[in-house]
């Protein structure tokens, strides 16, 4: 007896995938089409076919002149409308004097908007020879010397301190003002001592230890001895129990 055994037809065979004319032409389209589009991106990128025509200045300036942020970006904006890089511009506007900040974008289709923020002075800081400014966060920047606002406060200290010397500042001027006086410089020596110095030449030896506490004792007391500071007193608060004093007037006293 013989066994019948069934067998499935076989498939058919699959064509391979062949490279017809078609192909070459649609490869040759895109390799067309990718080179045309470099060609345009490199036209429009070019400074001559969309050059920036204006630069507009704008923000609340005091110091810094419209005409010499002009004079910076000029050598970049020769790039062309999208050659220039705002950023690039913005790292070189803020190494100009009395600028905090800068922003600055590319306004369709041939302007370049430019908003400066600049710094504000409260107080000079002198470290050895060099002289500074400090804005109110205590940040010190360089200015030419002849812009150097008059009448700020002087301030002084080790290199890193003008922070710190900053806030000591704001805090002994607020009791000075409460007694009548003007402060007008504040130093912090390599040792951590204080002095000040009040209107119209009081020097004030402050010490290292509880600098605001002596100068509020002693201000406490400060209208009843300030008929008898000279032009140029000296005043030693680093007495436990009082004080000295020296003056043109008087010579040395202690109490």
């Amino acid at each position: 007896m013989s066994a019948y055994r069934s067998q499935a037809p076989e498939a058919a065979p699959t064509p391979g995938w062949r490279f017809r004319p078609r192909h070459l032409a649609w490869l040759l389209g895109l390799a067309f089409a990718m080179l045309a589009a470099r060609s345009f991106w490199g036209w429009l990128a070019k400074p001559e076919t969309l050059p920036v025509r204006e630069l507009q200045v704008e923000g609340n300036l005091q110091h810094v002149r419209a005409e010499w942020v002009r004079l910076q970006v000029q050598p970049l904006a020769a790039k062309g409308f999208l050659g220039v890089d705002p950023d690039a511009v913005r790292a070189t506007l803020r190494q100009m004097p009395w600028v905090a900040d800068a922003s600055v974008w590319r306004v369709w289709p041939d302007r370049l908007r430019i908003r400066i923020v600049e710094q504000q002075a409260v107080a000079r800081w002198q470290n050895g020879q060099q002289v500074q400014l400090v804005n109110a966060l205590g940040q010190p920047f360089s200015v030419p010397v002849n812009q150097v606002p008059r009448g700020l406060p002087l301030l002084q200290g080790p290199a890193g301190q003008q922070a710190l010397v900053l806030q000591r500042f704001l805090e002994a001027d607020r009791i000075t003002r409460a007694a009548g006086a003007r402060l007008v410089a504040l130093n912090l020596d390599a040792r951590g001592a204080w002095r000040c110095r009040l209107d119209p030449g009081v020097d004030i030896a402050l010490g290292r230890n509880g600098p605001l506490e002596r100068l509020q004792r002693w201000m406490a007391v400060y209208p009843q001895v300030r008929a008898y500071l000279g032009a140029k007193a000296t005043v030693d608060l680093r007495y436990a129990n009082g004080f000295a004093m020296m003056n043109l007037h008087t010579g040395r006293e202690r109490e």
